[in-house]
């Protein structure tokens, strides 16, 4: 499911001829049941304005308090690259560009992160084999490193400024420590990660067999190490039909509350897809399955800063609009998402807000054929 940065989620009934849409599934699973179209709380609050003839997205958003969020993409003229970094920035009032550092020349920002307001890392592909890191001081941006051999940036995890961690399934696990970008040895791909303190971070990748199949893993990072963790067994490969399972997202709070979702892709021999979703919450003493009864993938997750959680989903068969899911109290909810006329919704990414039940996410509003898009902010809550 990993595709450079993009991970976009379709939303609404228009949807349905380019991503299908959910269905429910039968099986062993979180009960599923209908919410109030659309849930309290959720608007469009911010749309891109590209000059004509251009098309944007937002890949990432991150939040550091009420008063302080960032949302990175790239906008490009409709037909045809090269694309140009965009960065947004919320200060309590509206979102507003951001000045990027000079010379960065074409590319994409794709992943943000940040420790607080005066440490804010966006790690993008700029030209053929490059991969920038930059860093908001409070005042600026700046360029902090320049990677080479690599295009795709899938994860980073930021703690302090002296503390970065930075993940990409085709460049490998890097650290910044002691004022030095280390690429560790590893012998499993980490490509998401949360970290809970420096000395405790969880992260989701994958593992290739000795077929050459891959199997989707989590590790746990102890301040010295990366050590495997044990999770439920998920298919990884047959001949016909094919299966393929990934973790799109991770989210730990503790080490006694940690969420990991994804799903599972099976094509036939006739070519039809199709998926089933996978959620589980580590509580302390073991792995909980919170599966909806869905037909799709699991995508973007975040918790919804009282128990719950929210969670996109995309799906390949065609049944009830179900793009967005809320768990609260042991039960998920299919939530309807805000639309624009003529147009559907992607929810790509969540940053909630520190210590509040509000809720950013960024993506993109889809209209014609793609790439037509335009690159949007939605929140749930004040």
């Amino acid at each position: 499911m990993r595709q450079g940065f993009r991970r976009a989620t379709i939303c609404g009934a228009v949807a349905a001829g380019l991503a299908g849409l959910l269905m429910s599934a039968p099986g062993s699973a979180s009960g599923l049941t209908r919410a109030a179209a659309p849930a309290p709380g959720w608007r469009i609050v911010f749309t891109h304005r590209d000059p004509p003839g251009h098309v944007s997205v937002f890949n990432g958003i991150v939040a550091t308090g009420t008063r302080d969020a960032w949302a990175v993409g790239a906008s490009q003229p409709a037909e045809m690259p090269p694309s140009a970094p965009v960065a947004e920035h919320w200060a309590g009032a509206s979102w507003q560009p951001s000045q990027l550092p000079r010379g960065l020349g074409p590319g994409e920002l794709g992943v943000v992160a940040a420790s607080s307001r005066t440490n804010v890392w966006a790690f993008g592909s700029f030209g053929d084999n490059n991969v920038d890191a930059l860093r908001w001081n409070g005042r600026t941006w700046s360029l902090a490193h320049r990677f080479s051999g690599f295009v795709s940036v899938t994860g980073a995890a930021v703690l302090s400024a002296g503390d970065v961690w930075m993940f990409s399934d085709e460049g490998g696990t890097w650290h910044l420590a002691d004022g030095r970008w280390n690429r560790l040895r590893l012998a499993f791909s980490l490509e998401i990660a949360s970290p809970v303190t420096p000395t405790d971070i969880w992260a989701a990748g994958s593992r290739m067999l000795a077929d050459g199949e891959g199997v989707p893993i989590v590790a746990r990072w102890n301040g010295s190490t990366w050590q495997l963790r044990r999770t439920p067994p998920f298919p990884h490969h047959d001949i016909d039909p094919a299966v393929g399972s990934n973790f799109n997202a991770i989210q730990a709070t503790s080490d006694h509350d940690v969420w990991v979702v994804g799903g599972t892709q099976i094509e036939s021999a006739n070519g039809t897809l199709t998926a089933a979703p996978i959620a589980i919450h580590w509580t302390g003493s073991g792995w909980q399955s919170r599966r909806p009864r869905i037909a799709g993938l699991l995508e973007s997750f975040t918790e919804d800063g009282h128990g719950g959680a929210w969670v996109t989903a995309a799906s390949f068969g065609a049944s009830i609009p179900c793009g967005l899911l809320h768990f609260a109290r042991g039960a998920w909810a299919c939530v309807a998402v805000p639309t624009v006329r003529r147009k559907f919704t992607s929810m790509d990414s969540f940053a909630r807000v520190p210590g509040t039940t509000s809720v950013w996410s960024a993506g993109e509003l889809i209209f014609g054929n793609l790439p037509s898009t335009d690159g949007i902010i939605l929140k749930f809550g004040r």
